[in-house]
């Protein structure tokens, strides 16, 4: 899936994959999902073509992280924010790790990001495994729906990249209910509805802390003790 977004942001016109052509005929094998492309008679068919939409994990602390940055894209004017999603994926799930703030242009009704400055956000992560797994923006109000600006400007806009819109520029507490979850499936971004959210992300906790209340606070004066 996202393979073939880092061959067509990296690659050079020459570097692209041909078809072959003339002589026997041969099936090429694409490094995406299995899929085999043979040609036949000029005909192109695809087999086994289903690609696996994996769920989002979102550990809290990277959620809240979020929504603190978006935030502050509105602390000196009423402006929208985007954070890049980059992380790991696994056939079935996928984690972001780490958040990436482009240099967008940003304003009270929309976000724009010039090529040079979404390089610039991928180059943040270039020699390592992470791929780009989507993105969140806010929206001014309570209204988390894509706008036509969000479906055609959104710069994760291939195949399984999710996008979350956040309400009221991410200034108050975010939880996944409260925002708007999409989808890039079938060439477009569809809004899943609430009933259907974890299908698509979930979030994870960030740290666990099982120990006796007794116990934790005898541990919380020693390290105050220690300190002193």
């Amino acid at each position: 899936m996202n393979w073939r977004f880092w061959k067509s942001w990296f690659s050079t016109p020459q570097a692209k994959e041909e078809l072959p052509s003339g002589g026997e005929e041969s099936p090429v094998t694409s490094k995406n999902a299995g899929d085999i492309i043979s040609t036949n008679n000029d005909e192109l068919i695809v087999e086994n073509s289903s690609a696996v939409i994996p769920i989002v994990y979102v550990a809290e602390n990277l959620l809240e992280r979020t929504r603190v940055l978006l935030a502050s894209f509105a602390e000196n004017s009423r402006s929208e924010g985007v954070v890049y999603w980059f992380g790991f994926e696994f056939g079935e799930a996928a984690v972001v790790t780490t958040l990436v703030v482009p240099d967008a242009d940003t304003t009270w009704g929309c976000i724009r990001t010039t090529p040079q400055a979404n390089a610039q956000a991928l180059s943040a992560i270039v020699g390592t495994p992470l791929i780009l797994l989507g993105q969140a923006h806010s929206h001014p109000g309570a209204g988390v729906r894509h706008s036509e600006t969000d479906d055609r400007e959104t710069f994760a806009s291939f195949d399984g990249a999710i996008s979350v819109v956040v309400p009221h520029f991410g200034r108050e507490e975010t939880n996944l209910e409260t925002c708007g979850i999409h989808r890039h499936t079938g060439g477009a971004f569809q809004y899943i509805e609430p009933s259907e959210i974890s299908d698509h992300i979930c979030v994870l906790p960030s740290e666990a802390d099982f120990r006796k209340k007794k116990q934790a606070k005898v541990n919380s004066k020693k390290i105050s003790d220690a300190e002193i």
